[in-house]
């Protein structure tokens, strides 16, 4: 009863212990009143800790330690929960087996530089990603992910959603004549003209194998070589000749005068004929 009066105190703007005694019309004495003030300072402290209905990675973070282990409001980790966000990094899919079956995983970083926070997608969220041509820099409302109580990041449920809100400023390059430089950690544009078989090829100066396809890309004027490795060279199997792609975090380096395009594993490479309008210069 006393917390549900002292709501009202709060909406009404009471809260002089003398107003609060009248309010119980004389029943509660000076000390029982201040101390039911107090409780209320303590009942609106933990509504202040509740999260906003969407909330971005940075507010999230807030709601943990600093070695990010533990959520400091539990009531998070029991119920799912909204973001809006920008997308910060897309990884390439990885697929393992599980129990005898096939099973798809894709990490997205959410938010900006020093304050991000990975989303886990499985299966079709993590198709999702390349169907709808999601791009990072792209601004999304994600409703329904839950955080995993062991590495604390978030990870899509059956009722997950992932919308755009807004699409990426993030520029990328379609017109190849114009590079003339090294760059590194660019996106790119372009149409797969040559696809190179995946091989096998031992890593340097570590034990076992990474994957690795040459190939050959074109802006429609000019064509470049680009190798992929690792889980971009696997992600080209899925690729077909003419196809349009685009590939995040990639470098390009200049060789004897010539322009090669490097993706590997912390690159992105996506095939969405959604790209081919840039190319076209149509958007």
């Amino acid at each position: 009863m006393a917390f549900i009066n002292w709501v009202t105190f709060i909406s009404d703007g009471m809260s002089d212990i003398q107003v609060v005694v009248d309010k119980f019309s004389g029943f509660l004495t000076k000390e029982q009143a201040a101390r039911l003030l107090e409780e209320g300072d303590e009942l609106l402290a933990k509504q202040s800790n509740v999260p906003k209905k969407h909330f971005n990675a940075r507010e999230l973070l807030g709601y943990t330690d600093s070695k990010n282990t533990n959520v400091k409001n539990p009531a998070l980790a029991e119920s799912p929960i909204n973001l809006k966000d920008r997308i910060y990094r897309i990884f390439n899919p990885t697929v393992s087996m599980i129990n005898g079956k096939e099973a798809k995983r894709r990490k997205v970083i959410l938010g900006d530089e020093g304050y991000t926070i990975v989303l886990n997608l499985k299966d079709r969220f993590s198709d999702l990603i390349d169907i709808q041509a999601f791009e990072r820099g792209d601004t999304v409302t994600i409703n329904n992910v839950s955080i995993d109580p062991n590495s604390h990041e978030l990870k899509s449920i059956e009722s997950t959603s992932i919308s755009k809100t807004s699409p990426s400023r993030i520029e990328a390059i379609v017109d190849y004549s114009k590079i003339d430089s090294e760059l590194r950690k660019i996106d790119l544009i372009g149409r797969m003209i040559e696809i190179g078989v995946v091989k096998r090829v031992n890593k340097l100066g570590r034990p076992g194998e990474m994957a690795v396809a040459e190939c050959m890309i074109t802006d429609s004027r000019s064509s470049v070589p680009a190798s992929f490795w690792g889980s971009s060279a696997l992600a080209t199997e899925g690729i077909r000749t003419n196809e349009t792609l685009k590939i995040e975090f990639c470098d390009v380096r200049i060789l004897e005068g010539k322009m090669h395009v490097y993706a590997r594993d912390d690159s992105r490479v996506i095939a969405n004929p959604l790209f081919g309008n840039r190319l076209l210069g149509k958007n």
